[in-house]
């Protein structure tokens, strides 16, 4: 199921009924008295972390679990009058939810994965160990509008009926199939609060043989000791419905704010009992170790080698490939000297120079600095959640390797990038040099 910017929840029908001993009256445009809610869905999709298996493909990857929809009276916008769960896999575009007997509808807000109106009190680094298909999403409307639609209920279908029926009705009393109800349209463009970074095929550029068989590697030995996140928003934003920007498909372009409270990161290690910051700002709460031991990572100039290293099954031939995959709050840069993005760090814990008369010291570093278009046509200037931002080859030179932890631009390595909505993106990045 293809998504364009983020996970689309169709809300058909919102309505209230009049049977032949009963008057409806009408307030503010909505009638008044026992009426009814109807809601089609449409079952969203998405991606998340840790050293795992890379998404693949370019469309929309499916969330699992349960999706929660509550229905709330506009004389109490704070407790959910009721509520319909339904496994998220049990519904397709065309089911239709139904709640009946609302007085006066006043919002509705769906979730997926425990998904919340906000994530401004959210730390980031609860939402990373999150699989793929278990990422949280959330929606809401408080807009309604009267259509000449009508129906009745089905109650075989009551959601908390012990068998029979699917399920997917609410609220209907016994006799109550006999009343017509006038039916509202709302519609709810579920988001996603984050979005997700993928890197994988990172190599060193190997260096042909000149005569003689001289290397021209600047590096006599280079560890590569672990990857970790800089330049990250601590805290998420709130789910903004957008009632004056819709889709073609006549959804509201509602979406989750930028993070709040850029934070500063760097790699740590222990020396002895103390800790040793490698850089400037706090140890990197977004990082995956590479290593062989206590002390050292793995050579990085070893030939043919590619980081993250695949999982093998049985032969090489088997191999299963893994990415560094990390959820961030969403950012951009909007204004040339903006520096808003996150940056992709790898921390060397070892190195020896070739020319002994030109010393490269440990630790050194390797960074991300720009993110381009899948045909490198346009820097990316935000990363905008919902969607899935994948590297997928990242060739360092010599020169992308530096002392300065801090970011030196001159030396950042750019990529190219894969774009997806929770879809997949691919993307490609500039490293230092």
């Amino acid at each position: 199921m293809k998504i364009s910017k983020s996970l689309f929840l169709a809300f058909a029908g919102l309505g209230l009924f009049a049977c032949s001993n009963e008057d409806v009256t009408t307030e503010n445009g909505i009638p008044s008295g026992k009426g009814a809610v109807t809601v089609q869905l449409i079952n969203p999709g998405v991606s998340t972390r840790t050293v795992q298996d890379p998404t693949t493909g370019d469309n929309t990857v499916s969330i699992t679990g349960d999706i929660t929809v509550s229905l709330y009276e506009k004389t109490n916008l704070t407790t959910a009058s009721q509520v319909i769960r339904i496994p998220a896999a049990s519904l397709e575009t065309s089911t239709v939810l139904k709640f009946w007997n609302v007085t006066e509808p006043g919002k509705i807000t769906v979730s997926i994965n425990n998904g919340q109106s906000s994530y401004e009190s959210v730390e980031l680094s609860s939402l990373q160990d999150i699989l793929p298909a278990n990422i949280p999403a959330y929606g809401e409307t408080t807009k309604f509008i009267l259509t000449d639609e009508t129906g009745s209920p089905i109650i075989a279908n009551d959601n908390d009926a012990e068998s029979g029926g699917n399920k997917q009705e609410q609220g209907a009393n016994e006799g109550d199939q006999n009343k017509v109800y006038q039916l509202y349209n709302a519609k709810v463009t579920m988001a996603i609060p984050v979005a997700r970074l993928e890197v994988s095929g990172i190599t060193h550029k190997s260096h042909p043989q000149q005569e003689g068989g001289k290397d021209v590697c600047e590096y006599k030995t280079l560890t590569v000791k672990g990857v970790y996140m800089d330049n990250l928003y601590t805290k998420g934003g709130a789910y903004q419905e957008n009632k004056t920007q819709v889709g073609e498909d006549g959804f509201y372009m509602s979406v989750f704010a930028n993070g709040t409270e850029l934070a500063d990161y760097c790699w740590k290690k222990k020396v002895a009992d103390d800790d040793l910051y490698l850089g400037t700002g706090e140890d990197a709460i977004l990082k995956d170790e590479i290593t062989v031991g206590d002390a050292v990572g793995e050579n990085f100039l070893a030939s043919g080698v590619v980081w993250p290293k695949p999982v093998l099954e049985g032969d090489p031939e088997t191999s299963k490939a893994k990415v560094f995959a990390y959820n961030v709050y969403p950012a951009s840069n909007v204004a040339e000297d903006d520096n808003n993005l996150p940056k992709f760090k790898i921390y060397f814990d070892s190195s020896e120079s070739q020319d002994e008369t030109k010393p490269l010291p440990a630790p050194r570093y390797a960074m991300i600095t720009k993110y381009w278009n899948s045909d490198h046509t346009a820097e990316i200037k935000a990363f905008e959640p919902g969607k899935i931002y994948r590297i997928t080859s990242a060739e360092l030179k010599d020169g992308n390797i530096i002392g300065d932890e801090g970011g030196n631009t001159l030396y950042g390595v750019e990529v190219t990038v894969k774009e997806a909505v929770w879809t997949p993106v691919n993307i490609t990045a500039d490293w230092a040099e």
